[in-house]
This record gives structure tokens, C-alpha cells and sequence, in this order.
């Protein structure tokens, strides 16, 4: 039945039998299995940047390593959106909307749009990278990646005897 979800036995005796990662799960205890998936060491997926961290990243920037000004980053996209190319300066124009509004801004969407304004020179590639590092949180378990949680003894007895 396509759409209905496994249950987290099912889903780790398929990660046990499968061992999509090569981690040697069949030569493994359940105390090292149970310490193996819960171990933060997989990377999570880019989140939204939170509206409260965007604005403080883009009102700072001044004297930002090889940015084309002096000024905020803020600044730089007004400028870039009164007086950049076509295309810079529609992108530009978004982003202070963006920047405005109280939302959050999700890096993968506006990748290019990102891309876009370090080929301005409206940012520099630093800049691009602190966004991505803004949207990056901290590394998941290999359990909360399959969307099973933190793995007690039960279930790794139960996936194991079914």
C-alpha cells in the first residue's frame, strides 16, 4: 500500500538487513546498533533561515572582505535594486521584500537568486556561504533521518526478531 507510512520496526529491520551506509550492522551488538543510530553524525537538511536571523545577518556586512562596498548588506541590495543590471536589480529588489516581510527565507529556493547577486557583486561568495551556513543546523542521527526517532533496546530487539 503506496502512501502509508512503515512502522519503525519495519523501517529498521529494512536499515539492519539493507545497510544502505556500509556501517556493518550485522556484525554489530544491540548496544553498538542503538549507539550506531543515534549518533549525530549525519547531515541534516538545510532548514529555513529564521526571519530574526536574516535580519540581523543583512543589516550587518559593512567592511565584509572583498565586498564591492562599505556599506550593510541591506544597503548594498538598495543600491543594487535603484541602480544594478536588469536582472541584478529584480533580484535585489526581492530580496529587501524578503528582508521586509516576516518570514523566513529558505536557502535551496533561492539559490540562484543567491548566485545571482555574487556575479552583481552585490555579495560576495563569503556572504553566500554565511547564509548557507545560517540555514545549516546541526548534524542529525541516522534515526532521525529515517524519521524513526532515538532507538531504544525494544525496538532494535524487535526489528532484529521480526
Amino acid at each position: 500500500m503506496e502512501g502509508v507510512p512503515m512502522s519503525p520496526t519495519l523501517v529498521l529491520r529494512a536499515e539492519l538487513e539493507d545497510d544502505p551506509l556500509g556501517r556493518g550492522y550485522s556484525a554489530m551488538t544491540d548496544d553498538q546498533v542503538i549507539e550506531s543510530i543515534n549518533e549525530p553524525n549525519r547531515p541534516a537538511p538545510l532548514r529555513p533561515i529564521p526571519s530574526a536571523e536574516l535580519l540581523g545577518w543583512s543589516s550587518a556586512g559593512a567592511n565584509t572582505a572583498g565586498a564591492a562596498s562599505d556599506k550593510a548588506r541591506n544597503q548594498r541590495l538598495a543600491d543594487a535594486a535603484a541602480s544594478g543590471s536588469p536582472a541584478v536589480a529584480g533580484v535585489a529588489d526581492a530580496a529587501l521584500v524578503l528582508l521586509r516581510r516576516d518570514g523566513d527565507l529558505d536557502v535551496t529556493k533561492y539559490a540562484d537568486a543567491i548566485a545571482l547577486l555574487v556575479s552583481g557583486s552585490v555579495f560576495v561568495q563569503a556572504e553566500a556561504d554565511e547564509l548557507t551556513a545560517l540555514a545549516t543546523p546541526p548534524e542529525i542521527s541516522r534515526g532521525v533521518e529515517l524519521h524513526i526517532g532515538i532507538v531504544g533496546i525494544g525496538l532494535v530487539t524487535n526489528a532484529r526478531r521480526v
